[in-house]
């Protein structure tokens, strides 16, 4: 939209347009209908304030330069409501059709298969386990009777970790299912505890791996330390899950309550690893207020080599510097990942294939005893690298694509 009468152009934001403050520097705008949460600065926020469909683009510009001892344009004012604003549906623009936002690009083929009014009307049946006493107690006390329980019965599981016909995948898949959706639901009724709903529970690819999520995006509204608390939820309502199985083991003496219990609570460290998108990262993205954590953390590397090389004088903030710590960790990780498959299971690579069509063949048939937890790594690992290849390989050549 070009600036042809700044007296006639009266700015509108869109219906179902929301302001919270995400920390001291910035502020969250929350787009119901589309789905969009976008973080913007103060300057931005103080713009916005002034389009109440009254004051003209003329007015705006003027009141803003006065109240900041500023002196920036009309066209400048009308370029980021208009152009930059109006994509996300935050400021009315009849030459802009407005996309509503997927879910994350990173989960492929998703699709919510647990509508949000069941999700929410069961979360809000555990929202009391969010009271701080119980918090800490009860998670406290879960990882103590884990460890306890695991300690002393671990001579029980070495048959299982060497041979996986010991237990009955049978048995064990459905209650692994049902851990993941018990995951899943504790990021929900944290989100509930906070006043926040969440849009429901899906399913899609990570990594080629399938997973489960739960759409709490409307928690970046709330503070750091909340959205911290439903990062973690999911680990935590998985902890009291694992010590029910541990208890139905105990009562029963049945090893694949006590084999499924251990799967569960390796995935644990799985989900804290903070280079992954699992809940580590968005802990560490949500404690720091860093929204799109590898994206930023990327772009201070390259500032900081830039530095290096040409000596410029930026000067990097301690959250810069994080950043770019961040980053080399990041990067040193697949690195060290893909290193470590090719120099020492490089056959696992090669053979892929063939490993794949036995691995399925093989619990088909029920010949599971040709396989232990090490043998997996064979499946899973050459899965991930080339995921990671194919994933590389295409960014570049759409890079290079956009280039030209």
């Amino acid at each position: 939209m070009e600036v042809n009468n700044q007296n006639t152009i009266i700015p509108i934001l869109e219906k179902e347009v929301h302001f919270s403050l995400f920390d001291n520097d910035s502020y969250l705008v929350s787009q119901e209908k589309y789905n969009y949460e976008v973080n913007i600065n103060k300057q931005t926020y103080e713009i916005l304030q002034l389009v109440n469909g009254r004051n003209t683009l003329e007015e705006i510009t003027s009141i803003f330069n006065t109240n900041n001892n500023q002196n920036i344009t009309a066209e400048i004012v009308c370029q980021l409501l208009y152009s930059k604003l109006s994509k996300y549906g935050i400021v009315q623009n009849k030459d802009v059709i407005v996309e509503p936002l997927s879910r994350a690009s990173y989960l492929k083929l998703s699709t919510i298969i647990i509508p949000e009014n069941i999700v929410n009307n069961i979360a809000n049946l555990f929202t009391a386990l969010f009271n701080p006493f119980a918090l800490k107690g009860i998670t406290l006390f879960t990882i103590l009777f884990c460890l306890f329980i695991g300690v002393n019965n671990h001579e029980l599981l070495e048959p299982f970790i060497n041979d996986l016909s010991k237990v009955s995948f049978v048995f064990i898949l459905p209650i692994t299912f049902i851990g993941i959706f018990i995951h899943e639901l504790g990021h929900a009724a944290a989100a509930k505890h906070y006043g926040i709903n969440s849009r429901g529970i899906g399913f899609g690819f990570y990594l080629f791996t399938p997973v489960f999520f739960a759409d709490v995006t409307k928690a970046w509204r709330l503070t750091a330390k909340q959205r911290v608390i439903i990062d973690l939820a999911g680990i935590y309502f998985e902890l009291i899950y694992i010590s029910f199985l541990l208890i139905l083991f105990i009562a029963t003496q049945n090893i694949n309550f006590l084999a499924t219990s251990f799967l569960l609570f390796i995935s644990i460290f799985y989900n804290l690893d903070p280079f992954l998108r699992t809940d580590g990262y968005w802990v560490v993205s949500d404690g720091l207020k860093i929204p799109n954590l590898r994206k930023q953390s990327l772009e201070k590397l390259k500032l900081f080599f830039k530095k290096l090389i040409k000596k410029s004088s930026v000067i990097f903030t301690k959250k810069d510097w994080f950043l770019v710590v961040y980053a080399l960790s990041s990067l040193s990780f697949i690195v060290f990942f893909v290193a470590s498959i090719l120099i020492w299971n490089s056959d696992s690579v090669l053979y892929f294939p063939i490993n794949f069509y036995h691995f399925i063949k093989d619990i088909l048939t029920g010949k599971m005893s040709n396989w232990s937890l090490e043998n997996i790594a064979t499946i899973t690992l050459p899965l991930v690298f080339y995921y990671l290849l194919i994933s590389i390989t295409y960014r570049s050549l759409k890079k290079r694509k956009t280039n030209e």
